[in-house]
């Protein structure tokens, strides 16, 4: 349905937006970069440009263990199978609440630090 598929789509966008965010506030340019070789490494290992059985065992191994995996089996769920989003839908809020969590610790362990470069610019 419509909006399954927009709350999906809105949850992948939080959960990436988190994600860079963090890797950013936390590693500057250094997080950028990690955002950069991340969103490579999903694009050939997440199923999302094609099928996982035309990769390697690279690609296959690390497939449970990138984001888009379940964005992706999400939106394919909603928009055209029509089957169970849930257990996707709680993993992609998981990772969201983890990186939510580490970049709101940022602001504890460096908040008077953030405070004074905020004020300067």
């Amino acid at each position: 349905s419509t909006a399954k598929s927009v709350g999906v789509l809105l949850i992948i966008e939080l959960m990436f937006a988190m994600i860079v965010s963090t890797l950013n506030l936390w590693l500057s340019r250094p997080g950028a970069f990690l955002s950069l070789i991340l969103l490579v490494l999903q694009l050939s290992g997440a199923e999302g440009t094609y099928p996982i059985q035309l990769s390697n065992e690279f690609f296959a191994s690390i497939r449970p263990y990138l984001p888009m995996t379940y964005g992706i089996h999400a939106l394919r769920e909603a928009m055209m199978i029509g089957g169970s989003i849930s257990h996707d839908i709680w993993v992609m809020l998981a990772i969201t609440a983890v990186f939510a969590v580490t970049y709101t610790a940022y602001y504890f362990t460096h908040g008077k630090q953030a405070l004074r470069i905020y004020q300067k610019s």
